[in-house]
C-alpha cells in the first residue's frame, strides 16, 4: 500500500497524546505492524469514543491496524464510522487519509473500481492545500489499482502525474519507480523494466529504504524469468527469500519458494524442483497461504505434463482440485463473514437509533428492511450477472457466424477468380492458339498476322498473371503500394499526399504482402467509388512489429456501421484478411471524410 510504505520510520517515544499517537500508526510502513499494534493499543486505551473526534481517532487507528493484519472486512467497517465523523467535524487532513486507507482497503479486496473511486474522493483540491505529497499519494494508487486492472494508459497516466510531484529519491519516489517497472514488464518491454529496477534498488540501498529491497528483486527475478536467464532469476529470488528471513516474512517466502517451482520445472532440475516445493508447502502449511499451494502444484502440474509423468500428473492435479475447491470455500467464507460484519454493524446501528428514540417497534421494521433490500440486492445482482454472461455468449455467436460468413465470402471470391481464369485461359488464350497453329499450317497466310497474335497471346498471359500476383510485388510492397498510388494520382480527380517509412516494409513475407496489397487496392477502390473526396492522405509506417497503414479522405464519410452491414463481398474480403493475419481494422467517420487505420503484427 503506497501510502504507509512511503513515510519513514519513527522510534518509539513515550508521548501519549491522541494526535501523536494517530500520526505514529498512520506513519509507520506495513511491515512494521508491531510498531501499529504497540502505538494503536495506547490510542484505544486513553481515548474517549463518547467524544466523536476521539472516536474518530480511534476507528481510523484500529482501521489501519486491521487492515495492516489482513483483516480487510473489519478495517472498512472502522474506516467507513471514522469517515462519518471526520467529514462531520471538518477535520480534512485526516478525511484524505481514512479515504485513502478505505481505497487500499478495497484494492487489497480486488474491488479496484470502489477503490478508484475513494482515491479519487480523496484528491484535494490545488487552490486548498500546499502539501504536494497528498496529490503524489492519491496519483500514486491510482496508478497502481488501474495497473492491477491492466489498465495501462491511465496507468502510466497516473504515475507520471504522480512523481512529477514527488521529490527525486524520497521513498514514495523509489516505490513508484518499482510501479513502472511493474508497467514495463506487464508491456513486455523488459530491459527497459530492468533498466528502472536497477535504477529504483540503487536508491533504496542508497537511502537505507530496506523495505523496498524484496519488491526490486521480485521483480528482476521475474524480468530474467521472462527472458530464460534462470539462473539470474534464481539468483534474485534467493535474495528475496533471504531478506524476508530476516524479516520473519513466512508468507512473502512462500510466494518466493512457489516461483521457484515454475524456475526450476523450467531449467529442467527436477531434484531442485522438488526441494523448493517442499519448502514452499512447509511454509504455506504454517501461513494458510492456499494461493501460494496452488502455484506450487500448478508448476508441479506443468512440469510433469512435460515430461510425461502420467502418475505424478495425476496426484498434482489430484492436489490441485482439493487446494481449488478450499479456496473457493475460503473466498465464500471470507464474503459471508464481510456480509455478517455489515449486518452486525447495520444492527448495531438500528438498536441505538431505537435506544435513542424508544421506538422498539421502528427498529424491527428497519431491520426487516435491510434484510429484505439485501436479499433483493443479492437477487438483482444474480439476474444482472446471468444477463450479462448470457449477452457476451450472444455475442461471442455473433462474432463466429460473421467470421464464418467471412470466410466463406473470401473462400466464395477465390472460386470465382478460378473460375474467370479458367475462363480467359480457354475463351482467350485457348482459341488464340488454336487460330496460331492454323496459321502456322496454313503457308499461305499474311506473315504479319502470325507475330501479331504471338503478341495479343502474351498479352493476355500477363494480364492473367497481373492479376494472380501483381507485377510490382516483384519488387517489393513499397513500390506495389507507391504504384497503385501514382495511379490514382494519374487520374487528375485526387491529391494524394504520402508517407511511407522504408523500414515498414522490412521483413514482410510475400504471402503477407499480397494480402496487404490487395486489401490496400480495395480500399481505394471503394474510397474512389464511392467517397466523393478531392484528397487522400495515406501513411505506412512499422512500430514494434506492427504494420500500420492509415488512409484518410476528405469526402462526404462512410459511417462504420454502413460498412459492417454492408451486403458487398469487398468489405467482407477486407475484413476476412485482416482476421486471417491476426490484425484489426478501425474505422471512423470523421469530419470532413473517413479515417481508416489497419494494424497488422509482422512475426
Amino acid at each position: 500500500m503506497l501510502y504507509l510504505s512511503s513515510c519513514k520510520n519513527i522510534s518509539h517515544k513515550s508521548d501519549t497524546s491522541l494526535p501523536y499517537l494517530a500520526n505514529k500508526v498512520r506513519s509507520f510502513s506495513l511491515i512494521n505492524s508491531d510498531s501499529i499494534k504497540y502505538y494503536n493499543n495506547i490510542l484505544q486505551k486513553n481515548a474517549n469514543k463518547a467524544i466523536p473526534a476521539e472516536n474518530a481517532l480511534m476507528q481510523f487507528c484500529d482501521g489501519i491496524y486491521q487492515l495492516t493484519s489482513g483483516l480487510h472486512n473489519k478495517a472498512l467497517v472502522n474506516f467507513k464510522e471514522a469517515i462519518a465523523i471526520f467529514e462531520k467535524e471538518k477535520n480534512d487532513s485526516l478525511l484524505f487519509y481514512s479515504l485513502v486507507a478505505m481505497g487500499s482497503c478495497h484494492k487489497l479486496s480486488g474491488n479496484a473500481d470502489e477503490a478508484i473511486r475513494n482515491y479519487i474522493k480523496a484528491i484535494p483540491a490545488k487552490e486548498t492545500t500546499t502539501n504536494k505529497n497528498l496529490f503524489s499519494i492519491c496519483y500514486g494508487n491510482l496508478a497502481e489499482t488501474f495497473l492491477l486492472k491492466n489498465d495501462m494508459q491511465n496507468a502510466a497516466k497516473y504515475l507520471l502525474l504522480a512523481k512529477s510531484y514527488e521529490p527525486y529519491g524520497s521513498r514514495t519516489y523509489v516505490a513508484l519507480m518499482h510501479m513502472q517497472a511493474n508497467l514495463f514488464g506487464m508491456n513486455n518491454v523488459i530491459d527497459s523494466a530492468l533498466l528502472t529496477d536497477y535504477a529504483g534498488l540503487s536508491l533504496a540501498v542508497k537511502n537505507n529504504y530496506t523495505e523496498k529491497l524484496t519488491p526490486f528483486y521480485d521483480n528482476m527475478a521475474q524480468c530474467f524469468v521472462a527472458k530464460k536467464n534462470y539462473d539470474s532469476a534464481a539468483y534474485y529470488f534467493k535474495k528475496c527469500i533471504a531478506i524476508d528471513s530476516l524479516n520473519g516474512r513466512l508468507q512473502l517466502m512462500a510466494d518466493t519458494y512457489a516461483q521457484m517451482v515454475n524456475l526450476y520445472a523450467a531449467k529442467n532440475e527436477p531434484e531442485n524442483m522438488k526441494l523448493v516445493a517442499k519448502h514452499a508447502y512447509s511454509l504455506c502449511d504454517s501461513t494458510q497461504y492456499l494461493r501460494g499451494k496452488y502455484m506450487i502444484f500448478d508448476g508441479l502440474s506443468s512440469y510433469y505434463t512435460k515430461t510425461q509423468n502420467w502418475k505424478s500428473l495425476a496426484e498434482a492435479k489430484d492436489s490441485l482440485q482439493q487446494i481449488y475447491k478450499r479456496l473457493i470455500k475460503k473466498e465464500t467464507e471470507a464474503k459471508i463473514a464481510q456480509y455478517n460484519v455489515e449486518y452486525e454493524t447495520s444492527k448495531k446501528e438500528q438498536l441505538i437509533t431505537a435506544q435513542q428514540n424508544s421506538l422498539q417497534k421502528a427498529r424491527y421494521l428497519t431491520l426487516f428492511i435491510s434484510v429484505v433490500a439485501l436479499l433483493l440486492c443479492i437477487s438483482i445482482f444474480a439476474l444482472v450477472r446471468n444477463y450479462k454472461i448470457k449477452k457476451a455468449m450472444a455475442v461471442n455467436d455473433a462474432i463466429q457466424l460473421q467470421n464464418d460468413k467471412n470466410v466463406k465470402a473470401v473462400f466464395e471470391s477465390e472460386q470465382t477468380e478460378r473460375i474467370r481464369i479458367a475462363r480467359d485461359l480457354h475463351d482467350s488464350i485457348g482459341q488464340k492458339l488454336s487460330v496460331l497453329k492454323m496459321y502456322l499450317n496454313n503457308r499461305e497466310n499474311d506473315a504479319v498476322k502470325t507475330p501479331n497474335l504471338l503478341d495479343e497471346t502474351i498479352q493476355e498471359v500477363r494480364n492473367i498473371s497481373h492479376n494472380l500476383l501483381p507485377e510490382e510485388l516483384n519488387f517489393g510492397l513499397h513500390n506495389a503500394i507507391k504504384s497503385d498510388i501514382e495511379k490514382i494520382e494519374n487520374t487528375g480527380n485526387f491529391k494524394v499526399n504520402t508517407q511511407l517509412e522504408d523500414e515498414a516494409f522490412e521483413k514482410i513475407s510475400l504471402l503477407t504482402s499480397l494480402n496487404i496489397v490487395r486489401i490496400f487496392r480495395e480500399i481505394l477502390s471503394n474510397l474512389v467509388k464511392h467517397s466523393k473526396a478531392t484528397e487522400i492522405d495515406i501513411h505506412v509506417f512499422m512500430e514494434q512489429n506492427i504494420f500500420y497503414l492509415h488512409v484518410k479522405d476528405n469526402g462526404i464519410g462512410i459511417p462504420s456501421k454502413a460498412i459492417e452491414d454492408s451486403k458487398g463481398i469487398g468489405w467482407k474480403n477486407i475484413f476476412t484478411r485482416i482476421n486471417l493475419l491476426k490484425g484489426t481494422i478501425n474505422i471512423e467517420k470523421t469530419t470532413p471524410g473517413t479515417s481508416i487505420q489497419i494494424k497488422i503484427p509482422i512475426p
